[in-house]
């Protein structure tokens, strides 16, 4: 068996100074060395951002990747330490109104500035980030937002937002924007200080970093399928790198797709994927909101015109009515008058007879009395001279009987016009001074609750008689001064309201002339405070 002996070294087996091996400390110390020597100050690399990730100690790291036909892609690792995150950031913000977080987001392109160094320790190149250039950023998203509009103007997408037909008055609005975003209280405000009674959800999407676009989107598709009335995107004026999200295809798609529309108010200069394809586009959140508030408006203006409109033809009506109370009532006391002359008539003519019978039967008398000699027939000669005696002036030294009135408050205006077509009627039939009397009240009656509904004094079964007060006082610097509006949210007798000037009263009583018929004329003043004219109940003296 063969061997290693040990032997003593020779002179000439000793390894010069240049042949010494290398400890690994050493070795790893040399790479590093030939890497300073190699790359001795910044270079600028530029590529596309991919697994961009902050790790726990707070440093982010990312790869800078570029695409190569028919081969794999190359990568360069990237790090951004802590140390030097801070100072970065206070670069970007105060020359190119960027931050990291704009920059260092997968798909973007950029343009970075560092150290190139090699970690022996996980044999791998690093490239220690110190500055970054969002020119490169800045070039690369404006040809992305040219491709993705071109891609959605090509597909139609626009016009399905477009062809939506909004609510008149939309009151359920989703507010989409980040929570920190100073257009989101504003937008509430303005909301608030229009008097409208708006019920607000807000949706707030993380707008920034590697999740902004699936945020955003899916933010959106919350809101249109929680079927609000209105989705409203908004974003104040910003960093205009930060806006990246809103020019993606999937947010424009989100968009293009909801059956709510969509108004977007995004302060951009140059616009978004995202105006391009809602359903109205402002250039800010205000400008948004001020066009919902004005279309409640322009539907409250809608209301207060049907209400005028209303008004004018329920004043017409009652007019009408009044002209048709007025002519019943003129015809009642026609026939009343032809009723009474025929009551007068009937009467004399009742009277005639009776003295002419009473006179007969006064001769028989008295001459049976005076050939039979006989003083007791004087009795019945002084009983027929007292029926003619009351006959004649009964009618006169009696009181007349007349009838009150239950309420007939379940009558209809048009049953009060019934009524008084059968009364006029039973008038011309008549010729009794008492059921003449009789009707005539019962007409006064019937004319006064007539009265009485016109002028709305009678509560009507079921029915809300109180009158419909219209106000908006934040309205009228927009419409000048007239007529208030409705407010949708302001509970009744809250502070500031305007009273809206009642309608028009027409004053029947002054319309209508007194029947001016004997013992009717304080019908009306017997009835207890309140109650309306009726049937008659019982017999009451005149």
């Amino acid at each position: 068996m063969r061997g290693v002996t040990a032997r003593a070294p020779t002179f000439t087996d000793r390894p010069d100074s240049a042949r010494r091996p290398l400890h690994v400390g050493e070795l790893g110390r040399l790479v590093e060395d030939q890497f300073h020597i190699g790359f001795p100050r910044r270079i600028w690399v530029t590529g596309r951002v991919s697994g961009s990730r902050a790790d726990a100690e707070g440093d982010r790291g990312f790869g800078l990747v570029e695409a190569r036909p028919a081969h794999d892609e190359l990568m360069l690792p990237c790090l951004i330490a802590l140390e030097a995150a801070d100072d970065i950031e206070d670069t970007l913000r105060r020359l190119h109104d960027a931050s990291i977080d704009d920059v260092v987001v997968n798909g973007h392109v950029v343009r970075a500035g560092g150290l190139l160094t090699y970690d022996f320790a996980t044999h791998r190149i690093v490239f220690t980030v110190t500055a970054l250039d969002p020119e490169a950023t800045a070039g690369d998203l404006y040809e992305v937002r040219r491709t993705v509009a071109a891609t959605v103007s090509g597909e139609g997408l626009p016009e399905r937002q477009r062809s939506l037909s909004p609510p008149v008055a939309p009151l359920r609005l989703a507010l989409v924007a980040p929570h920190d975003d100073p257009s989101l209280p504003e937008a509430v405000a303005m909301l608030d200080r229009s008097g409208f009674g708006f019920e607000v959800a807000v949706y707030d999407p993380v707008v920034t970093g590697n999740s902004a676009v699936n945020a955003l989107a899916s933010a959106i598709a919350r809101a249109v399928g929680d079927r609000h009335d209105m989705v409203l995107l908004l974003r104040a004026p910003g960093r205009p790198l930060a806006a990246a999200a809103y020019d993606s295809e999937r947010v424009a798609r989100t968009i293009a797709a909801a059956d709510v529309p969509v108004l977007t108010g995004i302060a951009s200069e140059e616009g978004t994927v995202a105006d391009a394809v809602a359903h109205q586009a402002h250039r800010s959140a205000e400008g948004a909101v001020q066009a919902v508030v004005a279309r409640l408006q322009r539907a409250s203006a809608q209301l207060n015109l049907a209400l005028s409109d209303v008004r004018r033809e329920a004043d017409g009506g009652r007019r009408r009515a009044t002209q048709h109370l007025v002519a019943e009532r003129s015809s009642v006391r026609e026939a009343a008058t032809r009723a009474k002359l025929r009551a007068d008539r009937a009467r004399s003519r009742r009277r005639a007879w009776t003295r002419a019978i009473g006179a007969g039967l006064l001769v028989l008398l008295v001459v049976a009395a005076v050939l039979a000699r006989m003083p007791l027939l004087l009795a019945p000669i002084v009983l027929v001279v007292g029926a003619v005696a009351a006959e004649q002036f009964g009618g006169r030294l009696l009181p007349s009987a007349r009838k009150g009135w239950a309420p007939v408050s379940d009558l209809t205006f048009a049953d009060v016009l019934d009524r008084l077509g059968r009364i006029r009627a039973q008038l011309e039939a008549t010729s009794s001074p008492e059921e003449v009397l009789r009707l005539e009240a019962e007409a006064e009656g019937m004319v006064e609750f007539g009265q009485d509904l016109l002028q709305r004094r009678v509560a009507r079964p079921g029915a809300d008689l109180r009158p419909v007060h219209l106000d908006h006082s934040d309205l009228a610097a927009v419409h000048g001064p007239g007529p208030a509006y409705v407010n949708l949210d302001e509970p009744a007798g809250g502070q500031g309201r305007q009273s809206h000037p009642p309608a028009p009263r027409i004053d029947v009583s002054a319309e209508v002339p007194s029947l001016g018929l004997r013992g009717t004329g304080d019908a009306g003043a017997r009835r207890p405070p309140g109650q309306a004219a009726g049937r008659p109940t019982e017999e009451e003296p005149s």
